[in-house]
């Protein structure tokens, strides 16, 4: 994420329980915390950039976006590991 005139440009992944393709699980605290269903994951093929208008978003003293929980620092070390030899597709998508 970074602020640009006041403005964040993000880049996410997908969460489905549909998809098909490369996808990295999301542990079960993480899921509740989120309130997602038990059979979803990350989809790590695409990876969606567009500015973020909506006011959840709420850059942390480090400027990451994470929740502090060790539920999410496993979540984006398994995201990583993942990605390792991977190009996912790029989608910018307008706000």
């Amino acid at each position: 994420m970074k602020p640009i005139d006041g403005l964040y440009i993000v880049s996410v992944m997908a969460i489905s329980s549909s998809s098909t393709g490369a996808r990295v699980p999301v542990h079960p605290r993480e899921r509740a915390a989120l309130g997602l269903p038990d059979d979803c994951d990350v989809v790590i093929e695409e990876v969606n950039v567009f500015q973020w208008s909506g006011p959840d978003i709420v850059p942390q003293s480090d400027g990451s976006l994470m929740r502090a929980n060790p539920a999410s620092r496993k979540l984006t070390a398994a995201i990583g590991a993942a990605m390792v030899g991977r190009t996912p597709t790029i989608v910018f998508r307008s706000p």
